[in-house]
């Protein structure tokens, strides 16, 4: 929208845009506040996308990638849309987050690792911590300002007695009602053009931007909401 873009510009260029709305200074510490964390998990994000997509095209990604080539999806295509793979290895993850200083308390709150029954230990990877998304190829949820605000993770053998796609959960940085996967890569075609081709999956999303039909979306569930 027109006060987002002005805000983003003006925050590239260090211009602060003054609020129409009076704020106390303590709403505007909590506003501020609030915006630093979902910058903060934002970045987050964008460190996770990267670990999953260095594993899909590792040693660890093989299955998900014979599953990409199967569906007839390309190299180029996983990359623009940053697709990964989840392997569930606790270890490699942990390795990961350390080495980039991501603490516990924000992959938390991103949902990505959840806290063990018995409460978090000093000892062991990831604190005791399970991982949400395990062996399960990674579609990354890019808004419109192309920031990674959430995942859906999509197992390869859909003959498994478990949830075909599992979505993030609601996040600060994520609300999956408001979502649309692939919103990011069919703007420019769908404001040009004036109409947006909404699919099933988000293979089918790939797989069409990949054939050229790229003003594709698909609903990040079974439902549409007004948002």
């Amino acid at each position: 929208s027109f006060p987002e873009a002005v805000r983003e510009l003006a925050a590239e260029c260090g211009v602060e845009v003054p609020e129409s709305r009076r704020e106390s200074p303590e709403q505007r510490e909590a506003r501020s506040r609030k915006k630093d964390l979902q910058r903060r998990l934002l970045d987050v994000q964008d460190l996770l996308t990267t670990y999953y997509s260095d594993q899909l095209f590792g040693p660890q990604g093989g299955a998900a990638r014979a599953y990409l080539q199967n569906r007839g999806l390309s190299v180029d295509a996983a990359k623009a849309f940053r697709l990964g793979w989840a392997s569930g290895d606790k270890q490699r993850f942990a390795e990961f987050m350390d080495r980039h200083d991501v603490s516990r308390d924000d992959l938390a709150r991103l949902g990505v690792l959840l806290p063990p029954d018995e409460g978090w230990s000093e000892s062991g990877p990831l604190h005791g911590g399970y991982l949400r998304f395990r062996e399960r190829l990674m579609f990354p949820v890019v808004d419109f300002r192309g920031d990674v605000t959430g995942y859906s993770g999509r197992i390869l053998d859909a003959r498994k007695k478990i949830a075909k796609y599992m979505n993030s959960p609601e996040t600060p940085i994520f609300t999956k009602g408001e979502q649309l996967y692939g919103a990011f890569t069919a703007r420019s075609v769908a404001r040009r053009v004036g109409r947006v081709v909404l699919v099933e999956g988000n293979v089918d999303v790939v797989a069409l931007w990949q054939q050229g039909l790229q003003g594709t979306v698909a609903a990040m569930g079974t439902a549409l909401t007004p948002e």
